[in-house]
């Protein structure tokens, strides 16, 4: 359940992405799509912060909101989100050059819980 529900907001988070190209508004956001290098760096969740200021349409702040609680995860918590839900053309069992299956199962499952968890807790407040 946690797992089809992270794949429906990347799934709404593609989606939007999308319609921001087709107005012609992709500057209004960073998109983990295509910014992923700059989604690791320290200072990615005050370029997001930075870029939400003006922004007005609804794709754009999604897009925007989904970036902020991205930069709040580990770097590796990143990482299996990165893989398993952003990226479309990674290997399905990309983990095994670096982690043993049952650690990326415990890692996942992290990363699912906590992700969600920052999610919930500041969607009720937007």
């Amino acid at each position: 359940m946690k797992d089809q529900l992270i794949n429906d907001i990347f799934t709404n988070y593609k989606r939007n992405y999308a319609h921001l190209i087709m107005k012609n508004k992709v500057n209004d956001a960073l998109s983990l799509l295509v910014d992923n290098d700059k989604a690791n760096e320290d200072n990615f969740s005050l370029e997001v912060i930075k870029r939400s200021r003006d922004v007005t349409s609804s794709e754009a702040l999604y897009i925007n909101y989904v970036n902020f609680i991205y930069s709040l995860l580990t770097k590796n918590e990143k990482e299996i989100i990165y893989n398993d839900y952003i990226r479309t053309d990674v290997n399905t069992f990309w983990y095994l050059s670096k982690y043993s299956r049952s650690t990326y199962y415990r890692n996942k499952n992290k990363a699912i819980n906590n992700f969600l968890s920052l999610y919930e807790s500041n969607d009720k407040k937007l």
